[in-house]
C-alpha cells in the first residue's frame, strides 16, 4: 500500500505494509527503496527468529524480516512520544516549578530555562536523526546468519577448538552485533549504497555510532557524559552549552547531537529498548503464549527523557545527564513488559525441549563449520567437490575472510546462502540418505574423532527432520548461574574439563538473562511531574514491585544432550535431572538408516551402537565435573 505525508512542508511518499503485531508499519518510499529492498535485508525473510522453537510451537516461523520492520516501526513511535512528552509534560513541569518557587533563586531558574533550552534542541534533533535511528534499528540483527542465536551459539562451539582446529586454525564469530557493525562499516564506505529517508541521504557515521554505542558498553560509558553548562557573564550570568570538544574520540562536536545519539542507542538497547518491545510481543502472538501480551500503545505514550542535574567540573558548571525513563504515571506499563519478558523466557525461550533441538542443531552446524574450513584448505580434492555440491558450507567458512577483506556486493553473495532454507537442506540430505559424501569427508577430516562425528552429523540431522530429540540432563536451580559464571571465566579446571569432554555426541549449552539489568546504561529513570529535577531509578521508585523485586537476579538453564540411554535420577548429581527422548528409539526401529549411516562413516554397527551408548557414560561423567565446580 502506497501513501503520502507531509513533513516539513514537502509531500513525501510512504509504504505502508500489513503487519502482525502493529497492525501497519509505515515507512518512506525512497528508505523501502534504498535499504529495505536490499539483499542484504530482504535474505532476512529466510531466517526464522526463534529458529528451533517452531518444533514445540508450530507457529513460530516468523522471521528477522517481520522483527526488524517491527523495531523499525516501534523505533519512529518512541521518539514521536519522547518529542511529544518532552513539549507537553517535561518542560512544562519545569515551568511551572519556577513558577511555584525557583523564582526567588535567580541561580536555579537560569539553570531550569538553559535545561529547558536543551530540552527543545533535543527534541528538534531527534527530528533530524529520525532517519539514522530508524536505520540503525532496522538493520539491528543484519548479522545473523542461518538459525539466528542458535547459528551465532553453533560458531562459538568449543568443538570449533577442542577436535576441529587440529590441522587448521578454525575462527569462531563472537557475536552477531560484531557481524552487525562489521557490514554497517562496509555499507558506510560504500559508494552509491547511502540509503535514503524522506528525500535525505542517512548519515552511515551517525548509524554506525549509534550501533556501537547501543552494543559496546564501553563506547556508551567514554562518550555519553551528558550535556555541561558553563555560567556565562555575557549572557547576565545565564548559562549557555558548552561545546564537546576535546571530551574523547567519537564524541560528537555538538553536544546536542552527541547526547541525542546516546539517548537513540538506549532506545536500541536497554532495559526498555524498542528491540524486545517488539520481540516479546511478536514471539508471543506467533506462539500464542499470551502471558507476553502487554499494552505496547501505553508503553509508547509513557517514554519520555528525564533530566537529572549534577555538579560540573569546575566552578559554576552544571552536568546535566538525560536518562531514558518513563513518566510516573506510566511505571505499571514498564512493569508488566517485564513481567512479559520472565514469562517468554520461562515458557518459550527456556523450554527444555526446544533447547535440546537447539543444541542439536548447533552441533550439526558446527560440525558442518568445520568440515567447511578444511574443504576450503583442501582446495583441489575432496573439498573442492564437496563445497562445489553444497554452497552454503563454503558460504559459510567463508563469512570471516568475507567480512575482513570483501566489499559490500561480496557480503551480500556470501549471507544470502547462510539462511535456514539451506542448512535444512543439508540436513533433509542426511536424513533421506543421500549424503554419504559428506559423512564419509568428515570422518576423514576428524582424525581420531572421526567415527563419532560422523555418527553425530547424522543422527542430529535425523532428529531434527523426525522431530525426536536426544536425551538431556537439564540443570535450573539457584546454582546454576553460579556454575555458568565459573564456566565462562575459563580458567585452568574449566579448560581441562573442555579438552576431556568436548566430543561430537555430547552437547554443552546454557542460557540465561536479567529481567532487569543492573548496567549503568540500561536503567531505566521515572520522571516525577512534580520534582521534574529529582529523577528516582525505576527499582527505588514506591510503586515499582517487578524492577526491584528482580533487580541483580539471574536466571539460566543449562543441558547436557547425548543420544545415548537416559541416565536414571539416582545416579545424577543433586544439581542434574534428566529429561528422556525418543531419537535413540526411532534409531533402532529404522534399521535402513542406520545401516547407511554405518557404511558411509566406515563404522562397524556394533561400533556404532557402542559409541552411541558410551556417550551416556561421557554426559553422566561431565554432569559430576561441573557439579564439584560449585
Amino acid at each position: 500500500m502506497i501513501g503520502n505525508s507531509t513533513l516539513q512542508n514537502k509531500i513525501v511518499k510512504t509504504k505502508i505494509i500489513k503487519d502482525t503485531v502493529h497492525r501497519f508499519v509505515e515507512l518512506p518510499s525512497d528508505f523501502v527503496d534504498t535499504i529495505v529492498d536490499r539483499p542484504l535485508v530482504q535474505r532476512l525473510r529466510r531466517i526464522q527468529q526463534l529458529s528451533q522453537a517452531q518444533l514445540v510451537y508450530p507457529g513460530a516461523v516468523h522471521t528477522r524480516f517481520e522483527h526488524s520492520l517491527g523495531v523499525s516501526h516501534t523505533m519512529r513511535e518512541a521518539l514521536e512520544s519522547i518529542k511529544r512528552n518532552i513539549r507537553e509534560q517535561v518542560i512544562p513541569s519545569l515551568n511551572y516549578a519556577m513558577g511555584e518557587g525557583w523564582g526567588r533563586d535567580r541561580f536555579e531558574m537560569d539553570l531550569a530555562n538553559a535545561i529547558i533550552e536543551v530540552l527543545e534542541k533535543l527534541a528538534r534533533k531527534f527530528e533530524e536523526l529520525e532517519g539514522e535511528a530508524v536505520t540503525a534499528a532496522l538493520l539491528h540483527d543484519i548479522g545473523h546468519i542461518t538459525l539466528s542465536h542458535v547459528g551465532e551459539m553453533a560458531l562459538n562451539d568449543k568443538i570449533i577448538q577442542y577436535v576441529g582446529g587440529g590441522k587448521i586454525k578454525i575462527p569462531t564469530v563472537r557475536r552477531h552485533e560484531d557481524v552487525v557493525m562489521k557490514i554497517v562499516d562496509k555499507l558506510k564506505s560504500c559508494s552509491g549504497c547511502t540509503p535514503r529517508y524522506n528525500g535525505d541521504p542517512v548519515n552511515m557515521d551517525i548509524v554506525m555510532e549509534i550501533i556501537y554505542r547501543a552494543y559496546v558498553d564501553s563506547r556508551w560509558m567514554d562518550r555519553c557524559k551528558g550535556v555541561l553548562l558553563v555560567r556565562d557573564q555575557k549572557l547576565d550570568g545565564g548559562y549557555k552549552i558548552a561545546s564537546s570538544k576535546g571530551q574523547g574520540k567519537g564524541v560528537f562536536r555538538d553536544p546536542i547531537t552527541n547526547e541525542a545519539v546516546c539517548i537513540i542507542s538506549r532506545l536500541l538497547s536497554s532495559n526498555i529498548d524498542v528491540d524486545r518491545t517488539d520481540y516479546i510481543l511478536r514471539d508471543s502472538i506467533h506462539t500464542g503464549n499470551v502471558s507476553g501480551i502487554y499494552d505496547i500503545n501505553r508503553y509508547y505514550s509513557v517514554l519520555t527523557i528525564v533530566p537529572d542535574i549534577s555538579s560540573g567540573p569546575k566552578p559554576n558548571t552544571a552536568l546535566v545527564n538525560f536518562y531514558i525513563g518513563v513518566l510516573d504515571k506510566g511505571v505499571s506499563v514498564v512493569e508488566n513488559m517485564l513481567l512479559s519478558r520472565i514469562y517468554m523466557y520461562t515458557d518459550v525461550y527456556l523450554h527444555d525441549i526446544s533447547m535440546i533441538y537447539s543444541a542439536m542443531a548447533s552441533r550439526v552446524l558446527a560440525l558442518i563449520y568445520i568440515l567447511g574450513m578444511y574443504a576450503l584448505e583442501d582446495d583441489g580434492g575432496e573439498g573442492r567437490r564437496i563445497l562445489d555440491k553444497y554452497p552454503f558450507i563454503e558460504a559459510l567458512a567463508r563469512i570471516q575472510e568475507v567480512l575482513v577483506n570483501g566489499g559490500l556486493r561480496d557480503i551480500e553473495r556470501t549471507l544470502y546462502m547462510t539462511t535456514d532454507d539451506q542448512f535444512y537442506d543439508i540436513v533433509t540430505r542426511i536424513s533421506n540418505m543421500r549424503a554419504g559424501d559428506l559423512l564419509g569427508y568428515s570422518h576423514s577430516v576428524f582424525d581420531s574423532h572421526g567415527d563419532e562425528a560422523c555418527v553425530a552429523l547424522a543422527i542430529f540431522s535425523y532428529g531434527l527432520t523426525s522431530r525426536r530429540h536426544a536425551n538431556a540432563l537439564l540443570a535450573y536451580n539457584n546454582k546454576t548461574p553460579q556454575l555458568i559464571k565459573r564456566i565462562n571465566s575459563e580458567n585452568l579446571a574449566i579448560q581441562e574439563i573442555f579438552k576431556k569432554y568436548t566430543r561430537p555426541m555430547i552437547v554443552l549449552n546454557w542460557s540465561k538473562y536479567s529481567p532487569y539489568s543492573t548496567k549503568v546504561s540500561d536503567k531505566v529513570y521515572v520522571f516525577r511531574r512534580k520534582n521534574p529535577l529529582s529523577p528516582v531509578e525505576l527499582t527505588e521508585y514506591d510503586m515499582a514491585r517487578v524492577a526491584r523485586k528482580t533487580y541483580d537476579e539471574v536466571y539460566s538453564k543449562m543441558l547436557i544432550a547425548y543420544p545415548g540411554s537416559a541416565i536414571e535420577d539416582r545416579r545424577l548429581p543433586r544439581m542434574w535431572t534428566s529429561r528422556k527422548g525418543g531419537l535413540l528409539k526411532l534409531l533402532k526401529m529404522d534399521d535402513g538408516f542406520t545401516r547407511w549411516v554405518s557404511s558411509s562413516c566406515g563404522i562397524s554397527r556394533g561400533d556404532m551402537d557402542g559409541l552411541i551408548e558410551e556417550t551416556r557414560e561421557h554426559a553422566l561423567n561431565l554432569a559430576n565435573e561441573l557439579s564439584r565446580l560449585i
